[in-house]
């Protein structure tokens, strides 16, 4: 289960959320519980922002916390929410590292599980007294899963792999669930069994979207796979798209803000599974799936990273924009002239000013600003000027009522505003959605 559920790079109010968060964990579990900061935990508590639960970090709130215990709460972290999405974060490594230890045979998963057993303990007395029905869920869908590996369950149709991703599917529906009553709490007008239908859709775009970019990997090492060609991953890319798109729409029916923090995420997930190329998987570097891949990019939080300048905690290091944007210097680190960085080397500006003149240090870098292109593009905007707007689109998947269409090279989250359709219909673009497009048939 990788992180594909990141954000992008320039989104500094995701950022503030998640040193805050991680400052929170590492108080509760200790400073190597860092190691397992999941982002799947941080889009539970953004799910808390953007439906109204709790408020949003401090303005003050650092994009990076490196290392630093937030243990006055200056940053404004709401506990209640954070000890669950914690537990939560905790409970996933212990489930990665079960897994992993039964598919390898390694003894690595081992010796950390008997590491942060205590950690793990605790995540597990959290849920039993809170949540005491919750194990139980959580248990039964692990056997679950483990039953269809053993029993060699494979397919590439969408009930194929709807059936396969239903054990995880469950996981993550009783975790968000569980939350919602927290959530409630605070936001009585939630509506009932909204956030389990997200969990569902979070985990079984997870699990699909996993099998689709390890394939090659898992025949090479005789790994379990439900897909068995290179036309089920090509399948399997199809059905995970359709999944991200439904969930990115869901998100929005929950958020009562106009710029939810979770449509970014959700967005980037789609974008990240859609650029996917099938015919170039033989020529790819077999990514490992070893747990503690992600040790390395934890060793730099005790430095300012790529991208992550600190300009709320009015802390920069240099010049920040100087070599920590691909493609772009913003003039040799002067940033005076309000030239822009392209963080992510697609060869556009990130923002219209990354640079913020008005803050302690002339040279800071503020790719997040409000005025960036992240949260521009998808909120709901008017639909003067769109170049998509009247277009025509090629249903890739069905439209019941959520999936996504290609215009030209372009794949696009699409919603039929009335009825259904099949795969390979034609529909007309009418205007720009909260997350993606809304159409009807041609």
């Amino acid at each position: 289960m990788f992180g594909f559920f990141a954000p992008a790079k320039n989104s500094r109010k995701y950022r503030q959320v998640y040193a805050a968060y991680c400052s929170h964990q590492r108080q509760i579990y200790g400073t190597a519980s860092s190691l397992f900061t999941s982002y799947k935990a941080v889009f539970l508590y953004l799910l808390a922002l953007d439906c109204g639960a709790c408020s949003a970090p401090s303005p003050a709130t650092p994009t990076c916390c490196r290392m630093r215990n937030d243990w006055a709460n200056n940053w404004n972290i709401n506990r209640e929410m954070a000890d669950f999405c914690s537990a939560f974060a905790m409970l996933l490594a212990k489930t990665k590292l079960e897994d992993d230890r039964r598919d390898t045979k390694s003894l690595l998963p081992a010796i950390a599980g008997r590491v942060f057993r205590s950690a793990f303990g605790t995540s597990r007395r959290y849920f039993d007294v809170h949540f005491p029905g919750l194990k139980v869920e959580i248990e039964q869908s692990i056997r679950d899963h483990i039953d269809l590996e053993v029993n060699n369950v494979t397919g590439a149709s969408s009930e194929e792999l709807q059936r396969y991703a239903q054990p995880t599917a469950n996981a993550f529906g009783a975790i968000f669930a569980a939350f919602e009553t927290l959530c409630k709490i605070q936001q009585p007008s939630i509506d009932p069994l909204k956030f389990r239908k997200i969990g569902e859709l979070v985990g079984a775009t997870i699990i699909i979207a996993d099998c689709m970019f390890d394939f090659e990997r898992d025949v090479k090492r005789g790994e379990f796979t439900p897909l068995q060609s290179r036309s089920d991953v090509a399948t399997a890319q199809i059905f995970a798209m359709s999944l991200a798109s439904q969930l990115g729409w869901e998100v929005c029916e929950v958020a009562v803000g106009t710029a939810p923090r979770c449509v970014s995420v959700v967005m980037r997930a789609f974008e990240r599974i859609g650029a996917f190329e099938i015919e170039s998987t033989s020529n790819r570097k077999p990514r490992a799936s070893n747990s503690f891949a992600i040790v390395p990019k934890r060793l730099s939080l005790l430095t300012n990273r790529a991208g992550d300048c600190d300009c709320g905690g009015g802390e920069c290091f240099g010049a920040c924009c100087d070599g920590a944007c691909v493609g772009g210097d913003c003039g040799g680190g002067d940033c005076g002239g309000g030239n822009c960085c392209d963080c992510d080397g697609d060869g556009l500006p990130d923002c219209l000013r990354c640079c913020d003149p008005g803050s302690a240090c002339d040279s800071c870098c503020d790719c997040g600003s409000d005025k960036g292109k992240e949260e521009n593009n998808l909120t709901d905007q008017t639909d003067s000027g769109d170049p998509l707007v009247g277009q025509i689109a090629e249903a890739i998947s069905p439209l019941r009522p959520t999936g996504f269409v290609r215009v030209g090279d372009r794949k696009i989250p699409a919603q039929i505003e009335t009825g259904s359709v099949d795969a390979g219909a034609k529909v007309i673009i009418l205007r720009k959605g909260n997350f993606g497009y809304i159409v009807d048939v041609e």
